[in-house]
């Protein structure tokens, strides 16, 4: 009987053994990459927005959604307006809050918006910049 129960308590224990393989030859390679040739939307996975990187560059995430793009030798290229902005300001039925200089994705809002040549940003009519807050990157 004791036997018997020392041999069940081992049982468990060998059970959650395990064995690592071993890799062999090459590396797998790393996760992929998606080279962009400038500012372009993100995906909503990645908090959406716009990336505001103006250069060649790359990210590990997928241009999306895919009609938006356009494939080239080089990298993607996001064919959509990307538009700057300039703080609180109204924009597709809702109102943005983002601070500052910022980019999205479509055009302004026609009611209640005005171009600031200053800034280089579309503004909410009658705002005007916060002070210590940065123009145009």
């Amino acid at each position: 009987m004791r036997t018997a129960l020392v041999a069940l308590l081992f049982v468990p224990a060998l059970a959650a053994c395990g064995v690592a393989p071993v890799q062999h030859g090459e590396v797998p390679s790393g996760p992929p990459v998606w080279r962009y040739l400038g500012q372009h939307g993100r995906p909503l996975a990645y908090d959406g927005g716009v990336c505001t990187i103006k250069v060649p560059h790359q990210h590990k995430y997928p241009p999306a959604p895919r009609a938006a793009f356009v494939e080239t030798g080089d990298g993607f290229a996001d064919t959509r307006p990307i538009v700057p902005y300039w703080g609180r300001h109204p924009h597709g039925g809702r109102t943005c809050t983002e601070p500052g200089w910022h980019l999205h994705l479509e055009a302004p809002d026609v009611a209640g918006m005005e171009f600031d040549e200053e800034l280089a940003a579309w503004r909410a009519a009658g705002s005007t910049a916060e002070r210590g807050e940065a123009a145009a990157p």
